[in-house]
């Protein structure tokens, strides 16, 4: 008698392996994920002080003057937007930060794990 397909002892080894796969790879992949996001901020942010020096220069106003977000659209190729939904601050000449990635917090563990990364 020729045995036709899989039997149902075989099929739940292969969903268990799977399975434990699958749960040895997801903390990785979300660690890839928040390091990604604060790395794409923390360019975001550099990105962001370099259009407000670019824009005090053109404009000849002093570090204490604040730029609105229009007045920056000029110098940049898109708007800055925080992939986790933060909003950027510190346009006034205190250094550009965000209000979730802010890279002067030396307690935050994200900006612990991304030390090249910091401006």
């Amino acid at each position: 008698m020729k045995k036709q397909g899989f039997t149902l002892i075989e099929i739940m080894i292969v969903v268990a392996i799977i399975s434990v796969l699958a749960a040895i790879a997801m903390p990785a992949l979300a660690k890839a994920r928040t390091r990604s996001q604060v790395g794409c901020c923390i360019n975001n942010m550099r990105v962001l002080q370099g259009a407000v020096d670019q824009w005090r220069m053109e404009s000849r106003k002093g570090a204490g003057t604040e730029p609105a977000m229009s007045d920056l659209l000029h110098y940049l190729a898109r708007k800055a937007v925080c992939p986790c939904g933060g909003k950027y601050r510190g346009f006034d000449g205190s250094g550009v930060y965000c209000t979730v990635h802010d890279w002067r917090d030396q307690s935050n563990l994200e900006y612990e794990s991304l030390r090249g990364f910091h401006p």
